[in-house]
């Protein structure tokens, strides 16, 4: 579990730089995270950081079985399954919808999905809690989200496998159909940006490379997440093997480094950390311009 340890504190290094990172350019200029896929990584940076310190803080932990510190734990490992898979399943709806369907993002759609996320995840967090998934104490060797009931410790690993499938294979679908539909929302989207024909080429050229970035984004989830499937897919038929946890384990820590390295090679991100380093050295700047996406 050492390897698992050191990839798990990494990961929360990385994951809480993006978070400071991108609350410092929240702070300092909110065009600069106006665009919706940076808007949405912070639910998914928030995720791996929730998803860092628990795996930190769940080492060692069978002596705390059955006290509330062991429920939380388990409640913010419960929640961490959900805000990550779920918000990958947002980025690559709102990718599908924007490259694909040509729909140009608003505040409203926006705002429908955030709630949705949340109304969603409140739901299974309160139902798990009544059914006693925090709570439970028998079989288990650490603070884990389990009820005394195997049915229901089941039935929850099953879901989360299923979210985390589902975000997987939304991300590949929406990767490999927007690919497809690429050179059309670039044509739409330019025709509309310029009337000199010289400009064109040049701009094409430039969505296309911060299009196609955006897409490591829900590409990511099928990293980290195609070992969580395989064992919580086990877990509802059988015990998986020690070795299962560990390769999990060491995957999971994956989740902040591929998060923020992603993050940091997004070339509207680089323009935006550009104009919040600018505006920091009171240096003048011109309005960052920003994608519709």
């Amino acid at each position: 579990m050492l390897v698992s340890t050191i990839f798990a504190y990494i990961g929360l290094a990385c994951s809480s730089i993006l978070i400071l990172t991108w609350l410092t350019m929240a702070i300092v200029d909110l065009k600069s995270v106006s665009r919706v896929t940076i808007r949405l990584v912070a639910g998914i940076a928030i995720a791996d950081f929730l998803n860092h310190i628990s795996s930190i803080l769940g080492l060692g932990t069978k002596k705390y079985l059955g006290t509330p510190y062991c429920e939380s734990l388990a409640a913010v490992i419960t929640l961490d399954h959900h805000l990550y898979a779920f918000t990958n399943i947002a980025i690559s709806y709102h990718l599908y919808r924007v490259i694909v369907k040509l729909k140009k993002p608003s505040f409203k759609s926006e705002l429908a999905v955030w709630i949705i996320l949340l109304v969603v995840i409140s739901a299974f967090m309160i139902t798990y809690h009544f059914i006693g998934v925090f709570s439970g104490t028998e079989n288990k060797k650490s603070c884990n989200p389990g009820a005394n009931n195997p049915a229901i410790t089941k039935t929850v690993f099953g879901l989360f496998g299923l979210f985390n499938l589902l975000a997987i294979f939304s991300g590949l679908f929406v990767t490999v159909k927007a690919h497809k539909n690429l050179g059309l929302w670039i044509e739409s989207f330019s025709n509309k940006e310029f009337l000199d024909p010289k400009d064109q080429e040049e701009f094409k050229a430039v969505k296309r490379k911060e299009t196609q970035r955006s897409f490591l984004y829900p590409l990511s989830a099928v990293i980290t997440l195609s070992s969580e499937v395989i064992l919580c897919a086990w877990m509802v038929v059988g015990n998986p093997p020690l070795i299962m946890f560990t390769i999990n384990s060491n995957m999971m820590g994956f989740k902040g480094i591929l998060t923020l390295f992603a993050f940091l090679i997004d070339p509207m991100v680089q323009a935006a950390l550009k104009h919040t380093y600018s505006k920091l050295m009171n240096k003048k700047t011109e309005d960052i311009e920003l994608s519709i996406k």
